[in-house]
């Protein structure tokens, strides 16, 4: 019951009162007061509150309707019902509510901790300890508010003050004599800690934060401040955190203000100092020393350095108010401290992985989890966040900045988007940053955690920040159940198989909005995310983004609509403005397809390889994968996939377990190898060699130079080129050469051909290989100075040499009817030719040889002249029969004619000419037989027919 003339008196002294109006003096208030018009009751007192939303003026005749009698209002009277005119209602409110509860606070050991991060995590901390001791203490914080046992959510942090009184009172009677308590900076503006009175004020540290409600740094700073000014008026004690620059600054001002209650706790100087810190996945151990100068060993199960303050801080308070207790007892009450939902706290799994849940919803808060996190042993660091909608916007770029600058990757996914539109603040987020830095887009919460989870590989980590203890999500002001703790046990006991031609990371619309700078068509209602790419309509599979690619011989654009008529599909486009939903137009689908692939490659972390060379590169590729395969998985290119379809191909396939990469890059036009080279951002790059391939497009060699080593223009850590072409001599000083002469880096010496094998050294070290074709030394040099530069342990080079390649068309040697078949249908170029040559004519001297040699093809304005000097070539050899097949093979006859005069040897203009004219009778049967061409030319026909007959 409130005496009406008490509470004027009170309001006069605090200086509220303004004037009141029809108030009898002998009138005692038996009503609770109330905020909320439409709580009100018969006989309650309402204080009108001009909040954010509305102004409770507007309610004061709805409040008397409904029976109140008493109005508490800032504005000027507007009956003639009793009334009080204050300055301030808010802290009104809280002296009426501390009133009306018998001034619970005066009963309480009462702990406010404020601070920007660690008030729950210390606030619990220290509730843990007091229990300990065997003391009944509440709690009151973000995740609700604990009367000695029982735990009632709330939604603010910091209740508003009638409820805060409220639950003060509660734990009151359930016989709490201790209550612990964070203290918000928006309850200290607000004032719904207002007359309340402190037994100790702890301040943990302060950083960007809640800037969509104050003003600058400096308000925030200063209602922080206001919980101390509190503190000091109740005679309690000041603990500051002094490592914190906001912190010193706490400290100096109560020092000039010469209050005796303060203590500092630092991990340098200061009252309570904490050292020799050692942490793990298992939780913490350190040191820490009391104003007398003694030491506690503390051991406690939760890690981090951060948690090293939040403990100490807790520490600091419960000796500080509870002098008693005793050292063993100080250091038993630290060991029983358990983790904190939501605060670090660890999601056991099988797979080996650390994964972890985070409430970090600032910059700082966030730097500091992941500097933890990234001080424990592990191997990749994959961060998991969103910024909340509604709330401070400048830092939601600054979010991903810090964690791109603590993690090896970062999914950026929806928090809480609240009343904002997620993709609104997904583009906050992203703000300028670098396209081309290792972060992802899946706004679809359980799709990022679970693509997370799908990335990590034994030894990693995984951190879920933002929404820590949070079991909802916010999403058009609806809350929907949302655990990440829980979402993410249940995405590791999922079956996680991913196809092999399915993504790891789906693709957002929205994070491809962001990529190309172009808007995603779509329905309002529809959200997909496509799990697939496609640049093929007639394999299409349903959930894909289709490239709409455009050929010479072909345009994807035909085929969009076929796409689309699976609701899942979407589709990149090119030169069309029409506006079909599902859709993102570029300016070049193939180029947008070469950047998708570079993102996506930047999320993953094998070593790459890229390679490219007029001669010699497929099979280089294949002994790099034999060695490199050996020390785990890997991932190389397929086939002939070696142009930027292909590459991206290769890319998409790449998988979380891939320690290697080996892209080959082919080229036929200017400029490809710099785009190659861009989407694939080799570790390791490797030229083969220089010759006249693709003249057409190329010109002449020089040509074909300049193209090549774009390679080596890109920045790769390491390169390695032929080191006996003078011309790579440019690359002397950031490259290694790999050849037979005495400047090279890698030097091949001592080369020996058995039948059955090569042998050679390499600076001085003995290699053998079960091979026969005498120029794949070369290729083979170049895959074992590239392990030994990756660091491969000499054992593991010689066990993947021991491996066989596969051939594809590449000097098959095959051994067919008692003649053997040297195959060699995949390229041929000048080089190439003269090597094949010089080996067919070398195998088996005393057999007969023959040859069925067709076009080199794209050698452009030196077609003729190149073809006539492969024909000089073989003017010089000693062979038995010469047939050629296409257009310009018909010039290797010219000399050899003149020399040999052979009568069977014979042009064809077409292989199914060839074949019709019953050719083979005419080779002897156990010739050694050389077929090479050009692929276009298609001579691998010819070898069913052989070993058929």
């Amino acid at each position: 019951m409130l005496a009406v003339t008490a509470m004027i008196e009170l309001l006069k002294e605090l200086g509220l009162w303004i004037e009141d109006q029809s108030i009898d003096v002998t009138w005692k208030l038996t009503g609770k007061p109330q905020t909320d018009s439409r709580l009100i009751g018969t006989g309650d007192i309402f204080i009108c509150i001009k909040g954010f939303q509305s102004d409770g003026h507007k309610y004061i005749t709805q409040a008397r309707q409904k029976g109140a009698e008493l109005i508490i209002q800032e504005d000027g009277f507007q009956d003639e019902g009793s009334a009080i005119r204050v300055s301030n209602s808010r802290k009104a409110a809280a002296i009426l509510a501390r009133e009306f509860y018998q001034n619970p606070t005066a009963a309480l050991h009462l702990i406010g901790i404020t601070g920007t991060n660690g008030k729950t995590t210390t606030s619990l901390l220290i509730r843990q300890a007091l229990c300990y001791l065997g003391m009944k203490t509440g709690w009151i914080g973000t995740l609700g508010y604990i009367t000695d046992s029982e735990f009632i959510p709330t939604n603010n942090t910091t209740p508003d003050i009638l409820e805060l009184n409220q639950i003060l009172d509660k734990m009151i009677m359930a016989n709490c004599t201790t209550a612990v308590m964070e203290v918000s900076s928006h309850a200290l503006s607000l004032d719904r800690v207002y007359g309340l009175k402190f037994r100790a004020a702890l301040f943990i540290n302060l950083s960007r934060e809640h800037l969509d409600f104050h003003r600058d740094m400096n308000d925030y700073f200063e209602a922080k401040y206001k919980l101390f000014e509190y503190t000091m008026a109740s005679g309690g004690t000041c603990i500051v955190n002094t490592d914190d620059a906001f912190g010193k600054q706490v400290y100096e001002r109560i020092s000039n203000c010469n209050y005796p209650r303060l203590i500092s706790v630092s991990g340098t100087q200061g009252d309570f100092v904490f050292s020799n810190a050692k942490c793990s996945l298992n939780g913490c151990e350190f040191n820490l020393r009391e104003p007398s100068g003694s030491y506690h060993d503390i051991r406690m199960r939760l890690t981090g350095d951060f948690n090293i303050v939040n403990a100490s801080m807790a520490i600091a308070s419960v000796r500080t108010l509870f002098p008693d207790t005793g050292t063993e007892m100080i250091c038993q009450m630290a060991a029983s401290l358990k983790p904190i939902k939501g605060r670090l706290e660890k999601v056991s799994n099988r797979n080996n992985i650390g994964l972890y849940v985070d409430y970090a919803h600032t910059p700082d808060a966030m730097k500091k989890v992941l500097q933890t996190l990234k001080a424990l042993p592990h191997k990749r660091l994959i961060t998991v966040f969103g910024t909340g909608g509604d709330r401070d916007k400048g830092k939601r770029p600054l979010m991903l900045m810090t964690a791109l600058a603590e993690s090896d990757c970062v999914i950026i996914t929806d928090d809480n988007p609240r009343t904002e539109k997620p993709e609104v603040i997904i583009k906050d987020i992203i703000g300028d940053c670098d396209k081309w830095k290792p972060w992802w887009i899946i706004r679809d919460r359980r799709a990022a955690i679970k693509a997370a989870i799908n990335l990590a590989q034994a030894g990693d980590i995984v951190l879920l920040a933002g929404k820590g203890h949070e079991t909802y999500q916010e999403i058009c002001g609806v809350r929907h159940h949302f655990d990440d703790a829980e979402v993410a046990a249940e995405c590791l006991n999922e079956e996680s198989k991913i196809s092999n031609e399915e993504l790891v990371l789906p693709v957002d619309p929205v994070f491809l909005e962001l990529l190309y700078d172009s808007e995603f068509r779509q329905e309002e209602t529809s959200y997909e995310l496509y799990r697939m790419v496609s640049t093929d309509s007639r394999i299409i599979k349903s959930g894909s983004l289709f490239f709409a690619l455009k050929g010479d011989n072909f345009d994807g654009m035909n085929y969009v609509d076929q796409v689309l008529s699976d609701r899942s599909n979407g589709a990149v486009v090119q030169g069309s403005d029409e506006k079909r939903s599902r859709t993102i137009r570029v300016e070049d689908s193939r180029q947008a397809l070469g950047m998708l692939a570079r993102k996506y490659l930047l999320m993953f972390h094998p070593l790459k390889i890229a390679l490219t060379g007029s001669t010699g590169k497929t099979t280089t590729k294949e002994y790099l994968a034999n060695i490199f395969s050996e020390e785990g998985k890997i991932l190389k290119t397929e086939a002939n996939e070696n142009n930027i379809i292909g590459l991206c191909r290769t890319v998409f396939r790449t998988r979380p377990k891939d320690q290697t990469a080996i892209f080959e890059l082919g080229t036929n036009h200017f400029g490809e190898i710099p785009t190659l080279s861009d989407i694939c951002n080799p570790n390791i790059a490797l030229i083969t060699n220089i010759g006249p391939s693709h003249l057409e497009f190329f010109g002449d060699e020089a040509g074909v130079y300049k193209e090549k080593t774009e390679l080596f223009r890109r920045g790769s850590a390491t390169i390695l080129y032929p080191g006996d072409d003078s011309r790579f001599s440019e690359f002397s000083a950031r490259g290694k050469g790999v050849g037979l002469s005495a400047g090279c880096h890698y030097r091949i010496s001592d080369v020996q051909f058995a039948t059955d094998r090569l042998e050679f050294k390499l600076n001085g070290i003995r290699w053998s290989v079960d091979q026969i074709v005498p120029y794949y030394v070369t290729n083979i040099a170049f895959a074992i100075s590239c392990a030994m530069e990756a660091g491969l342990p000499e054992e593991s080079i010689r066990s993947g040499l021991r491996k066989p390649i596969p051939r594809n068309l590449r000097m098959e040697v095959k051994y067919c009817n008692n003649m053997v078949i040297i195959l060699d249908c995949y390229n041929a170029n000048p080089v190439s030719m003269q090597a094949a040559i010089e080996f067919w004519v070398n195998i088996d001297p005393g057999r007969p040889h023959a040859a069925i040699l067709g076009d080199m093809l794209e050698l452009g304005e030196q077609s003729e002249q190149l073809h006539q000097m492969i024909g000089t070539r073989l003017s010089s050899c000693e062979y038995d029969l010469l047939f050629t097949v296409g257009q310009h093979s018909k010039l290797y006859h010219d000399l050899v004619n003149q020399i040999n005069n052979n009568s069977l040897d014979k042009h064809y203009d077409k292989v199914e000419d060839l074949l019709r004219a019953n050719w083979l009778k005419h080779i002897p049967d156990n010739a050694v037989i050389l077929i090479k061409a050009s692929h276009g030319i298609h001579l691998e026909k010819l070898l069913e027919s052989i070993c058929h007959d």
